[in-house]
Protein backbone atom coordinates (compact mmCIF):
# COMPACT_ATOMS: atom_id res chain seq x y z
CA UNK A 1 0.00 0.00 0.00
CA UNK A 2 3.02 2.37 0.57
CA UNK A 3 4.33 1.98 -2.62
CA UNK A 4 0.92 2.63 -4.33
CA UNK A 5 0.24 6.15 -2.48
CA UNK A 6 4.21 7.47 -1.92
CA UNK A 7 4.73 7.17 1.46
CA UNK A 8 7.20 5.40 3.62
CA UNK A 9 5.65 2.43 5.75
CA UNK A 10 6.54 3.91 8.91
CA UNK A 11 4.03 7.11 8.00
CA UNK A 12 1.26 4.46 6.69
CA UNK A 13 1.63 2.56 9.72
CA UNK A 14 1.50 5.67 12.01
CA UNK A 15 -1.63 6.67 10.09
CA UNK A 16 -3.48 3.30 10.40
CA UNK A 17 -2.51 2.98 13.55
CA UNK A 18 -4.56 6.79 14.71
CA UNK A 19 -7.45 6.17 12.20
CA UNK A 20 -7.98 2.48 13.67
CA UNK A 21 -7.77 4.53 17.45
CA UNK A 22 -10.08 7.38 16.61
CA UNK A 23 -12.52 4.71 15.05
CA UNK A 24 -12.71 5.27 11.60
CA UNK A 25 -12.24 1.79 10.62
CA UNK A 26 -11.25 -1.78 11.97
CA UNK A 27 -8.67 -4.63 11.29
CA UNK A 28 -9.93 -8.08 10.81
CA UNK A 29 -8.18 -11.01 9.61
CA UNK A 30 -4.96 -9.06 8.62
CA UNK A 31 -7.58 -6.71 6.32
CA UNK A 32 -8.67 -2.79 6.57
CA UNK A 33 -12.55 -3.02 7.41
CA UNK A 34 -15.25 -0.69 7.64
CA UNK A 35 -18.67 -0.69 9.18
CA UNK A 36 -21.49 1.25 7.79
CA UNK A 37 -20.94 3.66 10.75
CA UNK A 38 -17.86 4.10 10.48
CA UNK A 39 -18.23 4.55 6.73
CA UNK A 40 -20.57 7.28 7.15
CA UNK A 41 -17.98 8.86 9.97
CA UNK A 42 -15.11 8.63 7.57
CA UNK A 43 -17.43 10.22 4.95
CA UNK A 44 -18.12 12.87 7.34
CA UNK A 45 -14.74 13.80 8.09
CA UNK A 46 -13.99 13.90 4.99
CA UNK A 47 -16.49 16.43 3.56
CA UNK A 48 -15.23 18.66 6.67
CA UNK A 49 -11.53 18.78 5.44
CA UNK A 50 -12.66 19.28 1.65
CA UNK A 51 -14.57 22.03 2.73
CA UNK A 52 -11.80 23.55 4.86
CA UNK A 53 -9.14 22.93 1.67
CA UNK A 54 -11.68 25.05 0.00
CA UNK A 55 -11.97 27.81 2.44
CA UNK A 56 -8.44 28.55 2.30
Amino acid sequence: MYEEIGISVKTLNRTIARLKEEGLFAIQKGKITMSPKQLKCAKERIGYYWQMNVKQ
